[in-house]
């Protein structure tokens, strides 16, 4: 768990955190716990580290339910190729909570 309230910054950055965690959806929960409404996730992921995990074989699928399932609405998910380097970049925004009726 991260050591601060709900909805304490108006952005998080995981850098290749996701493809290391073992819950990756419980970490995503948290980074949309304390993300403010409307409030940005940014993530680079190592593309190759998430296609052996994946378990129809596409990260790009994997990381999109990843996020959905975390509470976040995903704006954006791009392969990137930098040098040698095969990434991920997503960004996703964190929804405001239901208001009761």
């Amino acid at each position: 768990s991260i050591p601060h309230p709900g909805a304490s910054f108006d952005a998080v950055i995981l850098d290749r955190a996701l493809g290391v965690h073992q819950r990756p959806t419980a970490l995503l929960r948290e980074a949309a716990r304390v993300v403010r409404p409307h409030g940005r996730l940014a993530m680079v992921e190592d593309y190759d580290v998430l296609a052996e995990q994946a378990t129809d074989g596409n990260p790009l699928h994997s990381m999109r339910e990843w996020i959905a399932e975390g509470g976040l609405l995903c704006v954006r998910l791009r392969p990137l190729d930098i040098g040698e380097h095969h990434l991920i970049v997503a960004a996703a925004v964190a929804e405001p909570a239901e208001e009761a009726a």
